[in-house]
């Protein structure tokens, strides 16, 4: 939805909206860090997977904080089989993500799917470093600036303590 149709059209956005790590795994977006360490990990199994985000796994869903129509696209589809949502452990119960969580179930249970809720292990910053140095993963321009801002906070932050 776009315009005034949007839920969230004249409102601020969420305080951490936009704040993750995104970028390019091989040629694949992610959004954010767990999505990637996901990725890795499912690469590592061996496991076959593309992203969920196509319109044959768009879920309907009724947002209960707007009472309207939304839309859902879960983050993963493993083996042909599985839908998987990375979200973290704390935001798994909230009123938005169980509505989803509702929609997500019956839509696999009509599609012969599975649907699952996943907080993968976080790969390290040292490992995403070293996978950015790699040219195996490539950050957005916005995350690549937030990075460069947060290190040079950290470097002006050490230097003050020394």
């Amino acid at each position: 939805m776009t315009g005034e149709s949007n839920p969230m059209f004249g409102k601020s956005p969420p305080k951490s909206s936009g704040s993750g790590i995104k970028g390019w795994y091989y040629h694949q977006f992610f959004r954010s860090l767990r999505e990637l360490s996901y990725m890795i990990f499912l690469d590592k199994s061996g496991k076959r997977w593309e992203t969920a985000e196509s319109s044959k796994f768009r879920i309907h869903y009724i947002n209960p904080n707007t009472s309207k129509p939304a839309t859902y696209v879960a983050d993963f589809i493993v083996e042909d089989k599985l839908l998987v949502e990375c979200k973290p452990k704390n935001l798994q119960d909230t009123k938005i993500n169980q509505a989803k969580s509702a929609a997500a179930e019956k839509f696999c249970k009509e599609n012969s799917l599975v649907y699952q809720i996943i907080d993968p292990e976080l790969i390290s910053w040292e490992q995403l470093f070293q996978l950015i140095d790699c040219s195996i993963v490539t950050l957005t321009e916005r995350t690549k600036r937030k990075l460069d801002n947060a290190n040079n906070d950290n470097l002006r932050r050490a230097s003050r303590e020394r």
